[in-house]
């Protein structure tokens, strides 16, 4: 899932809403997202998009968010 500064709210915290986009476009062809992780490659996470000063801290906030997320929006 994307993590990069255009999905994030105000605070810089990571929201659903372009995931939730695409889960409901994958649905809506009748397919299905068989398997998703949040950011690729966490320990360089500057590479992936993350914004400046992404510490292990705000990474564990963002993973939180996204596994109630995939946990409601895709629990299977």
């Amino acid at each position: 899932m994307a993590i990069s500064p255009g999905v994030r709210d105000a605070s810089g915290a990571w929201t659903a809403e372009q995931a939730r986009r695409r889960i409901d476009f994958t649905r809506s062809i009748g397919s299905r997202i068989a398997a998703a992780e949040f950011m690729n490659e966490p320990m360089i996470a500057a590479m992936g998009g993350a914004p400046k000063g992404y510490d292990a801290k705000a990474y564990a906030r963002d993973f939180k968010r996204f596994e109630r997320f995939a946990r409601q929006a895709a629990p299977t």
